[in-house]
């Protein structure tokens, strides 16, 4: 049955008009025959118009299905080209906006290099905007961007003095990532285990950073001195050589960050950092410390040590 029907869909309309009309004049004229020599209903022009009614009825009827197989292919025709419409209309809108997307970043970039405080700015806010909404396209190269721009901040940086407003909103802009800019990041380091944000070296003296989110962050030998990082999430990033003289680290996670031969860190604020803790009896443990390799408190030049066993008092 289903090949039968697939034959018969392969007719064109054309010829099941024909087919139907060549019927109806067969059927038409043995009953025209078989009326004229049985005398069958001739005894007045009623019966002969009714012959004539069956004749002209039934090519009615072919023309009909003529014309019923020639709108459905019609219809089938009009849904065909809407679709196509549509998806060419989906392409061009795609197309544009990432026309659109690529000036949005061309501009950006440009106006990094300003000779102006104001166009930087602008230029950061605006690839901040990007990076957080189009993160899948843009997140990485975007993130890598900012940070050649905060090791390398245009004018230079007096001796002792705070970060720049532009170098705080580009750290600002690393520091508070969305979860879809974490999601991206995640799967760049499937494909380069090796890749992190790379701030090495960077000038982050006196920037307020409570809660940011730098885990993975590279800030090797970076000066961050003065800076709030309290309840901020430092796992497994990297801050060997960095400067922490008075950085606030009060409850900021500390899991397996590497602050080997940091300085300026003292025991009592390495105290306050958080870490896995997990109750056994009397005793909560703390699991993956700091890498202290070399580190020493910044008051007594004592080696800093991570008490992985503290005796809950009782």
């Amino acid at each position: 049955m289903a090949m039968i029907k697939r034959i018969l869909s392969l007719i064109p309309p054309f010829y099941w008009g024909l087919f139907a009309s060549v019927l109806a004049l067969a059927l038409g004229g043995g009953l025209f025959y078989f009326a004229y020599h049985t005398q069958f209903m001739l005894e007045n022009g009623l019966q002969w118009r009714d012959v004539f009614f069956v004749i002209f009825g039934a090519i009615g009827i072919g023309l009909a299905v003529w014309r019923s197989k020639g709108a459905d292919e019609q219809i089938e025709r009009t849904k065909k080209t809407l679709e196509e419409n549509r998806v060419q209309a989906i392409q061009s809108r795609d197309q544009a906006r990432i026309s659109l997307l690529q000036d949005r970043y061309q501009a950006a970039t440009n106006m990094l290099s300003s000779d102006t405080m104001a166009a930087r700015m602008g230029g950061i806010h605006a690839l901040k905007g990007i990076a957080e909404t189009e993160s899948k396209e843009y997140h990485i190269q975007i993130m890598e961007l900012l940070a050649v721009f905060i090791r390398h901040p245009m004018g230079g940086i007096a001796s002792n003095a705070p970060s720049p407003s532009d170098v705080r909103a580009a750290m600002m802009a690393i520091a508070y990532r969305n979860d879809s800019q974490k999601e991206r990041e995640e799967e760049e380091r499937q494909k380069n285990k090796d890749w992190r944000i790379d701030l090495t070296g960077a000038y982050l003296r006196q920037l307020p950073m409570p809660e940011a989110d730098l885990s993975r962050v590279c800030l090797s030998s970076a000066d961050m001195r003065y800076v709030n990082l309290e309840n901020a999430n430092l796992s497994h990033a990297n801050l060997s050589r960095a400067k922490l003289w008075d950085a606030g680290l009060s409850d900021a996670n500390l899991t397996k960050t590497n602050l080997s031969h940091a300085r300026g860190i003292t025991q009592e604020e390495l105290d306050k950092a958080f870490f896995p803790l997990s109750v056994d009896e009397n005793w909560i443990r703390r699991g993956d410390p700091p890498i202290l390799t070399g580190a020493k408190c910044g008051k007594t030049a004592k080696p800093l040590t991570c008490k992985t066993m503290q005796q809950i008092e009782t």
